[in-house]
């Protein structure tokens, strides 16, 4: 099927989206109003586009309450294969053309090569990452923030528990399985951390016990005891969501930890879906917009760094709490304490930042 430049990024929105809540061998139902607002799309516009992917048999129609639309599991195998198809040869570490004046959180809106929908999802995904690969004589370095979002969490909560864990280098899911099962990190399973980590980020997301009982196969009221459980033990977390919302309410904007605003109008809206994504919103958007600020500012001191200590190494691309680095071999030893330093030292928060640092000759075989 022959998809617009456009569409086709609208698809890939909404082939993230789904792949986020994926059940089984199912994918997630699909909110319209959250990809209109990620690629600045008209509702009306996207109907069309869903009427014309459900006709191709690429989405069905969403069961529940909800309604709406979700993807077929084989369908992001398509959506991704288009992009892999398209690649005749390696993609040479080159520049993106970067803004963030049409990216809402602030995360970073690449230009033509669309580097920000790359994500690893499965086979494919790291197919495309070893599809760009470093030019003769250099190697890419990779430079990650770990759970850079919990930590601005922690910072702005100032949870006791959440603070000690992530002060004393905790594994901050093996944490939260602790806090909410009562099973010690000796006695944990995948299982145990798996839900550990939904209900970590899920929070992050505003995540319903509907959300959280799709994304573990279990029941709501399960969900939900889980949901109530991770709040007894983390109620500065609670108390700083439950501000949050309220401060949005009164305003009508949300704000980065650096005062970037976000308007939220439609978190007083009568209608359900429009409120209810306005106050996910309204929590995420000081988490992940402070993440975006955070490396943004990052990016500003190393750029002077590179030029001042007359470095022949780039710094190439940024994709969510990632930047890539190309640089000659005998450059990486000075480039890891420079750009490690840059990023950890960007901003003192309550918890450290850490960075996690690996090269190699391509961006998916990488140490």
């Amino acid at each position: 099927m022959q998809l617009s430049t456009r569409s086709r990024y609208a698809v890939m929105a909404m082939v993230d989206l789904a792949m986020r809540q994926t059940v089984g061998c199912e994918c997630g139902p699909i909110c319209l109003a959250e990809i209109a607002a990620r690629q600045r799309l008209s509702q009306p516009y996207l109907e069309q586009l869903f009427a014309k992917l459900r006709r191709a048999g690429l989405v069905a129609s969403a069961r529940g309450p909800g309604g709406g639309y979700r993807l077929a599991r084989t369908s992001d195998a398509i959506a991704i294969a288009d992009i892999v198809s398209a690649v005749d040869e390696p993609i040479r570490a080159t520049r993106c053309e970067q803004g963030s004046a049409g990216c809402l959180e602030g995360v970073g809106a690449e230009g033509p090569g669309r580097c920000q929908t790359h994500d690893l999802w499965a086979e494919l995904g790291r197919q495309i990452r070893a599809a760009f690969v470093a030019s003769p004589g250099n190697t890419l370095l990779s430079a990650d923030y770990s759970q850079i979002e919990l930590r601005i969490l922690a910072d702005f909560s100032k949870d006791p528990v959440l603070v000690e864990a992530f002060r004393n280098g905790q594994d901050i899911h093996a944490r939260t399985a602790e806090e909410v099962f009562r099973v010690g990190p000796m006695a944990q399973n995948a299982e145990h951390r798996r839900a550990a980590k939904a209900i970590n980020f899920g929070i992050i997301y505003g995540q319903t016990p509907f959300g959280l009982a799709a994304q573990l196969s279990i029941d709501q009221k399960e969900a939900a005891q889980f949901i109530a459980a991770y709040f007894a033990r983390y109620r500065g977390v609670k108390e700083y969501l439950e501000r949050s919302l309220a401060e949005a309410r009164k305003s009508g904007v949300t704000r980065t930890m650096f005062g970037r605003i976000r308007p939220v109008p439609e978190i007083t809206s009568t209608q359900f879906n429009l409120r209810n994504f306005a106050e996910r919103t309204a929590l995420n958007t000081p988490l992940q917009g402070t993440a975006a600020d955070l490396i943004k500012l990052a990016m500003i001191v190393i750029a002077h760094q590179l030029t001042e200590q007359k470095f022949k190494a780039k710094m190439i691309l940024q994709v969510h709490d990632e930047l890539l680095f190309e640089a000659p071999h005998d450059e990486l030893d000075r480039l890891r304490p420079l750009v490690r330093k840059a990023m950890e030292q960007v901003h003192e928060l309550a918890v450290p930042l850490v960075v996690d640092l690996k090269a190699g000759p391509n961006w998916r075989d990488m140490k």
